[in-house]
């Protein structure tokens, strides 16, 4: 049997605990299998993962037919506890058990680049199952043209599945956000899209105008998510919520797409409002009118409360003359605000908007 142990060159380096406990190696002190699986065994049963990882890569590389092949469910086992990617490991150790039995000719008499390729495929295997799969890529990439087709199969083995990996976890990565950015705006965009309805079921396009830039920051997110499916099928979100956004965006849509006109004109009406100035003092005006009124008139229903309890005579007189004074200057508001509204209409008019009644 070839023992690890005694193949030097390329193959010295190999028992280093600093390097991915996924390499093989021969314990110091045995070269029997059944000492190898008892040591990896009570590894693993004490949770040295990496050791026992280590130790069942050797007994599958050197007894690769032992008890039937336990070692390698083992280094599976190993694998789920550890969390790193088992093809990966399987990977290495099937190219140091072909170095190990001679197939790339004897390791002290490979030329310098034959051990320099070698060496560079170890490390890039070695990168990916600690976790670094670009840096994998980045190793193992160029090493996909190799002039030995067994390296340059290896190489490719170990950039193809990091590469898999990486734009798996990249995609994850982008599942997230998209969940993340779902969540966030589903609530802001149902809520306006029930307000939006409710304008047009009442024929109020103002409104409608007013709150659809909510609507459409909210909807456009969801709507990209839903157009790059990135949440199709996604246990982030279930298909109901999915399809109902889907079905409700596109509702919201034919409604605007069929109302385009109106929605139009009002908002250049609107716009023309805003840029008003005299429009924008009659408003300011008259919500200055109607603060006063409100208080006048809170004033006024505590001054009534209190006459109801008291009894008649001079006080009570004077309480009436200060409530009928109150209530003057009420109608005195009143007809300002109508006044003022009556100006506020005639703006309103010049620019095709309905007439109103309050603000």
């Amino acid at each position: 049997m070839l023992l690890l142990s005694a193949c030097g060159g390329s193959f010295a380096h190999l028992g280093s605990r600093n390097s991915p406990a996924s390499q093989a190696t021969w314990p110091e002190g045995t070269e029997n299998p059944d000492e190898i699986f008892r040591l990896a065994d009570t590894a693993f049963q004490t949770g040295e993962y990496w050791e026992a990882q280590r130790l069942f890569g050797t007994l599958f590389i050197i007894e690769p037919g032992y008890r039937g092949g336990v070692a390698s469910d083992a280094l599976v086992e190993t694998c789920r506890a550890i969390g790193d990617n088992c093809d990966l490991v399987f990977g290495r150790l099937e190219f140091l058990r072909e170095a190990v039995y001679g197939s790339f000719g004897p390791s002290e008499q490979w030329p310098e680049p034959q051990q320099r390729d070698f060496d560079a495929i170890l490390e890039g295997f070695n990168a990916g199952i600690l976790g670094d799969y670009q840096s994998a890529i980045n190793i193992c990439g160029p090493l996909t043209n190799a002039p030995l087709p067994p390296f340059a199969q290896a190489a490719d083995r170990c950039a193809g599945l990091s590469d898999q990996i990486l734009s798996e976890q990249r995609r994850m990565e982008f599942v997230g956000r998209a969940a993340h950015d779902w969540n966030q705006n589903y609530p802001c965009m149902e809520e306006n899209r029930l307000l939006l309805v409710e304008a047009e079921d009442d024929d109020n396009w103002e409104i409608f105008v007013e709150i659809y830039p909510q609507y459409q920051r909210c909807a456009s997110v969801l709507k990209d998510i839903i157009n790059a499916e990135v949440l199709l099928g996604q246990p982030e979100i279930n298909d109901w919520d999915y399809n109902l956004a889907w079905s409700n965006i596109d509702e919201m849509d034919l409604i605007v797409e069929d109302n385009q006109r109106t929605i139009d004109e009002t908002t250049e009406g609107l716009n023309a409002l805003e840029e008003n100035s005299e429009y924008n003092d009659l408003v300011t005006q008259w919500r200055n009118y109607r603060m006063e009124k409100e208080d006048l008139e809170s004033r006024l229903g505590t001054m009534e409360m209190a006459r109801e309890n008291m009894p008649r005579g001079q006080e009570r007189n004077i309480l009436d003359d200060q409530i009928d004074m109150m209530e003057d200057q009420r109608n005195d508001i009143r007809r300002s605000m109508r006044s003022i509204m009556r100006d506020i209409n005639s703006i309103r008019d010049d620019v095709d908007l309905d007439s109103i009644d309050t603000l």
